[in-house]
């Protein structure tokens, strides 16, 4: 089974593949999970309406849904403070 790393890897390569450019990717997570993440999402462009073309052919092969998904929040862990700290 694909992880999302893989799938996410695996649209990059092919909008680069297609002349693309990545513009950067989202982390995606289930409202339940917000500190797992399930999808990506990728951010592409192109220079001109040819490889437009394909980045969006990329986009076809590769789209999946996210509808529901929220922005992934990095879990907060609690540090104690050093007593013997003067920061």
């Amino acid at each position: 089974m694909k992880t999302p790393e893989d799938r996410r890897d695996e649209a990059v390569s092919a909008v680069i593949a297609a002349g693309g450019v990545v513009r950067g990717t989202q982390p995606l997570a289930d409202p339940d999970e917000p500190h797992e993440v399930v999808a990506y999402r990728v951010l592409a462009g192109a220079p001109s309406r040819r490889v437009r073309e394909a980045v969006e052919a990329v986009r076809a092969e590769t789209e999946t849904t996210l509808t529901g998904l929220v922005p992934w929040a990095p879990e907060v862990e609690e540090v104690e403070e050093d007593e013997g700290s003067d920061a």
